[in-house]
């Protein structure tokens, strides 16, 4: 008779336990209707502000103006007549630089590198016609 009043309460606790662990778990389990606070989100850095690409979006940009003493396709490099050389940007091909065009030149500074990130081919002024 003992062992049966034995086996009787330890099958009534772990069922009262199994009851109260099922009713406690179900709480904490269930889907959180709060929309209040945000999800929690790794940082994602974007290629605009890696520190590479920092450097360059906050170099000032220059102007020049000149006249094309020559231009080297294969290392991009535009000389002007007062010697000032510049690169241009891997964007620009530059095969309508010619010798002794008047240019316009939108260029950033990247330690000793000019860096030409725009250029215009000017029309060359008429002088006067003196009669």
């Amino acid at each position: 008779m003992r062992n049966r009043i034995l086996a009787a309460l330890v099958t009534t606790s772990f069922l009262a336990a199994g009851a109260a662990f099922a009713a406690d778990s179900s709480s904490s389990t269930a889907p959180s209707t709060d929309h209040t606070q945000p999800a929690m989100t790794a940082p994602v850095s974007s290629p605009a502000t890696t520190p590479s690409t920092m450097a360059s979006d906050t170099m000032k940009l220059s102007t020049a103006k000149g006249i094309v003493k020559s231009f080297d396709a294969k290392t991009r490099t535009l000389t002007l007549k007062d010697d000032q050389a510049f690169t241009l940007d891997e964007g620009l091909k530059g095969t309508d630089l010619k010798k002794d065009q008047n240019v316009a030149l939108t260029f950033k500074a990247d330690g000793q590198k000019k860096i030409v990130t725009q250029y215009t081919i000017e029309k060359a002024e008429k002088a006067p016609v003196q009669g």
